[in-house]
């Protein structure tokens, strides 16, 4: 169901339930620079603090970051804030979402925070003098003056009229430098791949590029600077914006066009394949906790080990399994979008006796209530996502020629490492003999040093991501022939 599949594959509050703002007559103030805290009400028994930190520019204009306390997300971008004095409107592209606010007091705003088409859930915020909680420390992130050449680039993908933007990093040194682009995981990314208040590709395009590696990171499609639709694109879609990103590298008189890589991470690792197989130019790839099934597979595995880590009881997993199983089922095989709808309702009606008999506890952690809400499962309908959801990676690791790295942490419970397995199979059957395949042990989906892998801790760990893996990956692409 989308609310669990987004809480363990994707990044922040991404849910069905709705609350209705209504507003209240509000007074002019002509600065709102400052900290802005709130609780986000997402139903009775669900609420997350969040936080705005507003700044004014030279120019007089406003910009804004935004925290999902709770969740240890720390500086999401607000790529657009409008604001007449009385009324704030600010737009965050990677959560396709926007608060909308009207000014009560010098320090109060009421308001709420729409995602998609969404009714607006309640945030009220009030002025304080710092965040709550000290934002976390992140040792590896880069610190100015960088040490390396720094560019924003944009580049055009002519098939879909989108415009893409991104960072080139490269050594300052004139010369001809092998290269890879970096692929964001689930859900719409900024170009650092901001999660749980890390920097991923921040990060690894620092110490890739002071390796000696140039690296082009980007915003999403829809996200950032970047144009167009996340949301009704497909894996498809993104990995043409990938070859339209290769293209570009190849105008580039900086660049050996021999070495063009891809690095892929999460969902980013089988987007990586189809964007190799459409492009002869691509001359390696690395795999960073890719899957080798179906998404729908990926996640029926993610619920099974990241639920019980959570305190989710057997019965509990089990259920959540056989609910989410049937609906998929439904949305596989039924080709009509309103035959599909009843029957989705029609089976969800079946499992509300056995949602009844959870505990207080589960039906908490796994949004289930009766009656099951079947519109749970319409997202799926979507021929974009339900592409997604059924598309076999297996199908283009199989086709995939050039040589490739498949990387895994024996901890990570989002993609499951036995992954790897089928991955090398995918390749044998390609008839590829220029691949390393690499678990790693004691290291999570973000390839950080982790206790328990589970999702919860990628915010505590200090560690944005494991030197070693890095330098193993270095290595690999220093050494890797064609």
């Amino acid at each position: 169901m989308e609310t669990k599949i987004n809480y363990l594959i994707s990044l922040v509050f991404i849910t069905l339930f709705s609350f209705n703002t209504n507003f209240l007559f509000s007074q002019t103030v002509n600065n709102i620079e400052g900290i802005w805290v709130g609780d986000l009400i997402i139903n009775e028994n669900v609420k997350l603090s969040m936080a705005f930190e507003i700044t004014e520019n030279e120019e007089k204009s406003f910009l804004a970051i935004m925290h999902s306390l709770d969740q240890g997300a720390f500086d999401i971008n607000v790529e657009e804030i409008n604001f007449d004095g009385k009324n704030i409107n600010m737009t965050i592209n990677s959560l396709n979402s926007i608060f909308s606010g009207k000014i009560e007091t010098n320090d109060s705003i009421s308001g709420g925070m729409t995602q998609g088409k969404n009714k607006p859930w309640q945030l009220c915020l009030n002025k304080v003098d710092k965040l709550p909680i000290a934002k976390p420390q992140r040792p590896q992130e880069p610190k100015q003056p960088l040490s390396y050449y720094v560019e924003d680039i944009t580049f055009n993908n002519e098939i879909a009229g989108v415009t893409i933007a991104g960072t080139f990093t490269r050594p300052k040194k004139d010369g001809k430098y092998p290269v890879v682009l970096l692929i964001t995981g689930s859900g719409p990314n900024d170009r650092d791949e901001s999660i749980f208040g890390h920097k991923v590709f921040l990060v690894w395009a620092d110490i890739l590029t002071n390796a000696g590696i140039a690296v082009l990171r980007v915003d999403d499609r829809g996200v950032g600077e970047s144009t167009g639709s996340f949301h009704e694109a497909d894996n498809r879609d993104l990995a043409d914006d990938v070859v339209a990103g290769v293209n570009y590298l190849k105008t580039r008189n900086d660049i050996d066009v021999k070495r063009i890589g891809l690095i892929g991470h999460s969902l980013g690792a089988d987007i990586a394949p189809i964007a190799a197989v459409k492009s002869n130019d691509v001359k390696f790839v690395v795999l960073m906790a890719g899957s080798a099934i179906p998404l729908n597979e990926t996640i029926y595995e993610q619920c099974k080990i990241a639920y019980p880590q959570i305190g989710v009881s057997e019965f509990g997993v089990e259920l959540n399994y056989k609910i989410n199983v049937a609906g998929f089922e439904i949305v596989r095989t039924e080709t009509n979008d309103s035959i599909a709808r009843i029957k989705i309702a029609e089976k969800m009606a079946t499992f509300n006796s056995d949602v009844e008999k959870l505990n207080e506890k589960d039906k908490k952690i796994l949004e289930l209530s009766v009656p099951l809400n079947p519109k749970d499962f319409y997202y799926w309908l979507k021929p974009n996502h339900k592409f997604d959801l059924f598309y076999n990676p297996y199908d283009d690791l199989s086709k995939l020629k050039c040589p490739v790295l498949a990387l895994n942490g024996d901890k990570d419970s989002q993609v499951l490492p036995q992954n790897l397995k089928g991955i090398e199979k995918a390749l044998i059957d390609a008839g590829n003999t220029n691949y390393t395949i690499k678990l790693f042990e004691n290291k999570n989906h973000l390839f950080q040093t982790c206790k328990t892998g589970s999702i919860e801790e990628y915010g505590e760990i200090k560690e944005t991501v494991d030197q070693e893996v890095m330098e193993f990956v270095i290595d690999w692409i220093k050494t890797v022939k064609n």
